[in-house]
């Protein structure tokens, strides 16, 4: 059974990853965004068909002018939603995270890729400090992810270690998506991991003491490590597709 769908809203966004699968962009001219119409009709029928989580991503979903609509449809269906964001940590961006919470979004899922841009950060706030302002209060989670690439490798096992150590006890934070590069979008074939660093990866994270706080998607299969095709490193089936 379907449990899942993904939904590409936009490829608009401020930031300038070069690892993106998407190939986001803040040129006005090269803009692609889904029309709002469209993404409401596959909502409803993704709840006919007895879906429970809609995730939206981009691009940089919050960058999306009716996201909030969005949201608000997808709770008063009785439907968990989830964003994929790596908005900077503002004030601005602090008030919208609470505001789509306040509208039922359950789960914002941020990445960790700052060592994978080369623009300026904006953030104001460090990790910590905002998202216990985003989630004072209410039972939305958080989770992070961290594509793995040639350019991040080095830095994988401090992010890991230090996100998890700072994070762990906080009653909001869930898990850390461990996301294999793909060579698709921005990114090229020179980014991708050699086979000595997948090796690599493999013993870190078997031997590593908090691997429950860890989840590995089914393009992590190569490693051998207790997926098969359809089903991601926590032991959940991954029955999702994307739009």
């Amino acid at each position: 059974m379907l449990k899942e769908i993904k939904i590409e809203l936009t490829n608009k966004c401020a930031r300038n990853c070069k690892h993106c699968s998407s190939n986001a962009t803040s040129n006005i001219d090269n803009i692609k965004e889904l029309d709002f119409n469209s993404v409401y009709k596959i909502i409803n029928e993704a709840k006919t068909i007895g879906v429970e989580t809609i995730v939206f991503t981009g691009g940089e979903p919050l960058m999306y002018d009716r996201l909030s609509e969005l949201i608000e449809l997808t709770s008063n269906l009785g439907m968990q939603s989830t964003i994929y964001t790596f908005a900077y940590r503002t004030a601005e961006t602090l008030n919208k995270y609470r505001n789509l919470i306040n509208l039922g979004l359950s789960k914002i899922v941020y990445s960790l890729a700052d060592s994978l841009t080369d623009e300026k950060d904006i953030s104001i706030f460090n990790n910590e400090e905002f998202f216990d302002k985003v989630f004072e209060g209410n039972d939305a989670i958080l989770g992070f992810h961290y594509t793995v690439s040639k350019d991040s490798y080095s830095k994988l096992k401090n992010v890991l270690t230090s996100t998890i150590s700072t994070f762990k006890n906080k009653k909001y934070f869930d898990k850390i998506s461990l996301l294999r590069f793909v060579p698709h979008g921005k990114g090229t074939t020179y980014m991708d991991l050699s086979k000595e660093q997948l090796l690599d990866i493999k013993n870190f994270y078997l031997n590593f003491a908090n691997k429950n706080r860890i989840r590995l998607g089914s393009p992590w299969n190569i490693l051998g490590i207790k997926n098969s095709p359809f089903v991601s490193g926590d032991g959940d089936f991954d029955n999702s597709i994307n739009w």
